[in-house]
């Protein structure tokens, strides 16, 4: 028989994405929902909001990370954040 490990054995939620077209708006959604976003997890330029995230290091704490649609196609490069006009 298959031994399964502990922690195996129920599912757990570590992260959560989401594209959004309103950042500002999800951001003010998830805070009434009682997620802590801080100002500091939250990335702006000029031309406005383009990324937040929820991030709790405790192990019961999911990862909640809110995009704008230019941001979540150009983030990742191996550039790392790129200028978004």
């Amino acid at each position: 028989m298959l031994a399964v490990p502990r922690w195996a054995s129920k599912v757990m939620l570590c992260w959560m994405g989401s594209i959004v077209a309103d950042l500002s708006a999800s951001i003010a959604f998830y805070r009434r929902l009682g997620v802590e976003i801080p100002d500091a997890g939250v990335w702006r330029t000029p031309t406005g909001g383009h990324h937040a995230s929820a991030a709790d290091q405790s192990a019961d704490q999911a990862t909640i990370s809110i995009s704008t649609p230019p941001h979540s196609l150009k983030f990742g490069t191996s550039a790392g954040r790129v200028e978004l006009t």
